[in-house]
């Protein structure tokens, strides 16, 4: 995927998210004054229809493999936890 194609397809992902939060409430608490389970079944439907969206269209991009092993990441995984500056930034 070029840059442009990038950026353009997160500008839409972006300009959803903002109508959803706009228009969500509105749908919902008109749906809510109706039945709880009105509201509910609307946000399942919701989430369901995205999901099917995002199974038909979505294509998983290609990616290099890096030729290390799980044990080898999971080895660089405990040394990050356990140098002093990750355990205070955890615990302060």
């Amino acid at each position: 995927m070029r840059i442009t194609e990038f950026i353009w397809v997160f500008g839409i992902f972006y300009a959803m998210v903002n109508v959803g939060a706009s228009v969500g409430p509105v749908v919902m608490g008109r749906l809510r004054a109706i039945s709880w389970n009105n509201a509910f079944l609307a946000g399942v439907v919701a989430v369901g229809l995205m999901l099917l969206i995002t199974i038909i269209f979505y294509k998983e991009p290609e990616r290099k493999t890096e030729g290390t092993t799980l044990k080898y990441k999971f080895k660089e995984k405990v040394n990050f936890y356990l140098q002093f500056q990750t355990i205070k930034f955890i615990f302060i």
